[in-house]
């Protein structure tokens, strides 16, 4: 069983790979968005294959560049890929739920709240404010592990360093996603998205 689990696990981390491949090269599936398409998760549900959290930022559509399609991903979008309440309870459903099998936090370079959280802006809101705040833990840790960095470098393995953090937020404050992990039922990781190539880096 675990071993078939497991080859569960490769097999639609390899899907995504391959989707990921074919935006690189800007090649759509269309076929993943036909009338078809729309209309057979319309009839049969959905079943999707993997639970992306990402960011908000319009640069980053998540179905594109994984190379996915209609009912093919769950998908949770906020800036900095960080995961409140609310965004909790939306895993939790498509594990418990919808059985999702994958979760993937995907990070991107040229984040505008990782580069907020290192450079704050002059303006102030709440609801910002503790978003950065969020982020900041993740701007010290890249401070300590790559104390030499500065710039691009820094912000780029910043953002690595933020999804790494923000999925072991999810499975920290999520009982139920640890259980999962536990059994072996749900496979966790995190990547990297190069909004310039479209190249995903994967952890």
């Amino acid at each position: 069983m675990i071993e078939l689990l497991s080859s569960k696990f490769s097999s639609i981390l390899d899907n995504l790979k391959t989707g990921n491949a074919r935006y690189v090269a800007g090649e759509l599936d269309v076929s993943r968005f036909s009338i078809e398409r729309r209309r057979e998760t319309f009839l049969e549900g959905q079943e999707p294959h993997a639970l992306v959290v990402g960011c908000s930022d319009s640069r980053v559509p998540l179905e594109l560049v994984l190379g996915q399609g209609i009912g093919d991903i769950f998908v949770v979008r906020t800036a900095g890929n960080l995961c409140g309440t609310f965004g909790l309870a939306s895993l939790e459903f498509a594990v418990e739920v919808l059985h999702v099998p994958v979760l993937v936090v995907l990070g991107h370079t040229h984040c505008g709240a990782v580069k907020s959280a290192i450079d704050p802006p002059d303006f102030k809101a709440d609801r910002i404010e503790e978003l950065l705040y969020r982020i900041q833990p993740a701007v010290f840790e890249t401070q300590r592990l790559f104390p030499t960095l500065t710039g691009d470098a820094f912000q780029h393995e910043a953002v690595r360093v933020n999804a790494r953090a923000s999925l072991e937020m999810i499975v920290k404050y999520s009982s139920l996603i640890r259980e999962r992990i536990a059994e072996g039922r749900l496979f966790t990781t995190y990547a990297v998205l190069d909004i310039e190539s479209g190249v995903i880096e994967w952890a």
